[in-house]
């Protein structure tokens, strides 16, 4: 038992603290249903294509649907792997989600160590980036934004290098990340190359003509990526991107799509997700600045990571089409800005708290307990619905009466019940048709008329009803 008391001894509070964050918060909701509308249907797509339901350019929601266009395929094949290997449970898509946190939070340590030589100080990052509420929704919602912030991020970790290693190559990596991130979200993975840039006016650590080649290098990559992409795809390969513009960037950047009222809203959603970082880092340094006497050597980065997060946010002002969650990719940054000005603050706290072995013994047992516990509540909550609890009532008592790859008739005031549409197809293959007079089922809402030649089943629905055509019937 010695020996377990030590190891806890040993342990550092502050490096179990993220691992326990992430799993209470967003972990045990691995194994729940009821996800987000936008990450139910890349879920969707992402299984269709997994179970070669479809192809890596020719999308499909479900059978009846169109092709889907509105976003690049690369988040649909890297999650189908995940169907094909695991098989087509409800919980791949929140499985895949939370690695994608992980990725990101392996990635801030990288990023961390690479800066700084006070290598054990990755949580400050981690835990401000965990703690910023949008993160938690987004990497619970299978949201395409979190696969291109690991590739955007990844970008970053790429061009960080010594300077033993600031020549060129960095720079080939760098882009080609930034072509896997605007592969999964467009444009708004593009912010990185902005790097060389921000690096030579806020580190200034090599001459203006490297970072104009440096630039061009990045572009090229990105570029030829592109190009070689299309070149081995062929036609389809190129209607998809034909489509692509036309449907989501031109449309998105019309208003056609949507428009939000003020083109400042993301500014405000931005504001609003680093009001918790910026407050805490004012009072740190309100209550502690007096105690600190040695130079910040890391402000320098605090500002640079501070401008990659605007270059990846404010440009979506661009646009009229505007959702909270595209500032997502953008949120480490911030993060790791506030670590870097933080730093000796926490260092000072960390250092003082470390000193008091009964209370660290404590601290230690009470998160490696927290870490079990996580666990099985994980489990104990297997197939627990948290989301759309009415709605997926009746799904699951659709699916269990209505076979799968059936064409389920709708009124057409239901044609835009997309929750309900995509829920079905996800759990029992239904396909939905506005008014198929010659579908052997029909839905209609609570209290609407039942349709001609159907006849109404006696289930315990909440939101819908079931209808089943009479043999008598055209």
């Amino acid at each position: 038992m010695s020996i377990i008391w030590s190891f806890i001894r040993g342990l550092n509070p502050f490096i179990l603290l993220p691992t326990v964050l992430i799993l209470w918060i967003i972990g045990i909701s691995i194994f729940c249903q009821g996800i987000f509308l936008d990450g139910l249907v890349y879920a969707v797509i992402s299984r269709n294509l997994g179970l070669d339901l479809c192809t890596f350019w020719q999308l499909k929601v479900h059978d009846a649907a169109p092709y889907f266009c509105s976003h690049p395929p690369l988040v649909f094949w890297i999650e189908s792997f995940f169907y094909r290997i695991l098989g087509d449970w409800f919980w791949i898509e929140k499985l895949y989600s939370f690695l994608t946190l992980i990725c990101v939070f392996v990635l801030l340590k990288q990023i961390w160590i690479k800066i700084t030589t006070n290598k054990t100080f990755f949580w400050i990052a981690q835990i401000a980036f965990i703690s910023t509420p949008l993160v938690v929704w987004a990497f619970s919602n299978n949201i395409l934004e979190n696969s291109s912030t690991v590739f955007s991020i990844a970008a970053v970790n790429a061009a960080l290098v010594g300077k033993a290693q600031q020549g060129y190559q960095r720079w080939i990596w760098v882009g080609l990340f930034v072509f896997l991130a605007s592969l999964c979200k467009g444009p708004t993975g593009l912010f990185a190359l902005s790097i060389p840039f921000w690096e030579y006016l806020l580190l200034n650590r090599k001459k203006l003509s490297y970072y104009i080649y440096s630039t061009v290098m990045t572009v090229s990559v990105l570029l030829l990526s592109y190009f070689l992409l299309i070149l081995f795809s062929g036609k389809q390969g190129l209607d998809f991107f034909k489509n692509y513009l036309f449907v989501q960037l031109y449309q998105s950047l019309s208003g056609q799509l949507m428009k939000v009222d003020n083109r400042f809203y993301i500014l405000g959603e931005l504001v609003m997700q680093i009001i918790p970082m910026a407050l805490t880092a004012f009072l740190i340094w309100l209550l502690l600045r007096k105690k600190i006497e040695h130079k910040n050597e890391l402000l320098k980065y605090s500002i640079f990571f501070a401008f990659i997060g605007l270059s990846a946010s404010l440009p979506i002002l661009i646009s009229v089409k505007q959702i909270g969650f595209y500032i997502v990719p953008a949120l480490p940054y911030f993060a790791l800005s506030f670590a870097c000005f933080c730093f000796p603050y926490w260092k000072f706290i960390s250092e003082w708290l470390l000193q008091q072995k009964k209370v660290v013994f404590y601290i230690n047992l009470t998160l490696l307990l927290s870490i079990f516990a996580a666990g099985f509540a994980m489990f104990g909550r297997y197939g627990k619905v948290i989301r759309d609890q009415k709605l997926l009532n009746d799904v699951f008592i659709i699916c269990n009466v209505v076979p799968p790859n059936t064409i389920l008739d709708i009124s057409g005031d239901m044609s835009e019940e997309w929750s309900l549409q995509t829920y079905l197809y996800r759990y029992g293959y239904i396909n939905i048709k506005t008014e198929e007079k010659k579908a052997t089922y029909s839905i209609r809402k609570k209290g609407a008329v039942t349709p001609d030649g159907y006849k109404q089943l006696k289930l315990s629905t909440e939101l819908f009803n079931i209808y089943k055509k009479t043999t008598f019937s055209e």
